[in-house]
This record gives C-alpha cells, sequence and structure tokens, in this order.
C-alpha cells in the first residue's frame, strides 16, 4: 500500500494524506473531475474528467497520464498516455509546476508503505522482491513505459 501525501497550492487541508491502496494489476486510483474519480477536483475545468491514474504493476506503483493538460513527475511531463514508475518521495503534479518557491496547484508526494512508521519494513521490501522475482519483472531505473 501508499499514501499520497497533498502538497498542492490549492489544498485545502495541507499535507492531507489519502491512503491508497493498490493490490492487483488491473487496479486504479483515478485523479480528476469525473464521479467515478477516487481522489476527486471537481469544481476545476484545468482538471481532466480523468487526469491521471495510479496503477500497481509488477510491485510497484505506477502513473499514468490521462491528460492534455498534463500530468508531471518532478518537473518532467509524462505525456498522454504514457506511465511512470514512482519511487518513494516522488511528486505527482497534475498541472505545470509553478517555477521558482511557488506550489503546483494540485500535487502529491508518494509515500511508500515501507518507509512509513510500522509499515512493513524488511518484511514488505522482502515480499515485493519476491513478488518481483516470482514475475520475473526487472527494474527499469524509475523509467516509464511509452504509449508510442
Amino acid at each position: 500500500s501508499a499514501t499520497l501525501i497533498c502538497t498542492g497550492s490549492r489544498e485545502r487541508v495541507p499535507n492531507r494524506r489519502i491512503p491508497i491502496q493498490l493490490t492487483g494489476d488491473a487496479e486504479a486510483v483515478l485523479v480528476g473531475r469525473s464521479e467515478r474519480c477516487q481522489i476527486r477536483f471537481a469544481t476545476d475545468n484545468t482538471v481532466s474528467s480523468v487526469h491521471c491514474k495510479f496503477l500497481f504493476a509488477s510491485g510497484r506503483v505506477v502513473v499514468e497520464d490521462c491528460s492534455v493538460n498534463g500530468t508531471y513527475v518532478g518537473n518532467k511531463r509524462i505525456g498522454k498516455g504514457n506511465s511512470k514508475t514512482l519511487q518513494h518521495g516522488d511528486e505527482v503534479s497534475l498541472l505545470k509546476p509553478a517555477g521558482g518557491d511557488e506550489r503546483p496547484p494540485y500535487a502529491f508526494i508518494l509515500e511508500l508503505s515501507e518507509h512509513q512508521p510500522g509499515g512493513g519494513g524488511r518484511e514488505a521490501a522482502a515480499a515485493t522482491a519476491a513478488s518481483k522475482a516470482a514475475t520475473g519483472s526487472v527494474a527499469n531505473g524509475g523509467g516509464g513505459t511509452s504509449g508510442r
């Protein structure tokens, strides 16, 4: 499991924590304006109906960009239809990050369970490694997959 820490400048509750449970390859947490999104920003038209989604793939958390408006990891745009494997501490923002000290309007920092206090530590990391070994997946150094 993982937690998204909301750090955007339009966040009403600073550092709000949203636990996400991603237990299978077919599951996703949708982010956007639509009623079917688990994380909703219903009143902001700069956010797409489904702006991005968080997935669990081969033991890793992945974000997929579903918007022409842009989803960013750090300051790098993912690109609609593309995905990026996330690491603990990565920041995902829904719109172009502002320059300087200004925060993006909607942003999340990923906290993985093995890094949370009492969150599983070595046991969770070992289970993830065993899962990757069983599926034959290879770490891709944080790179994404492309829909091109």
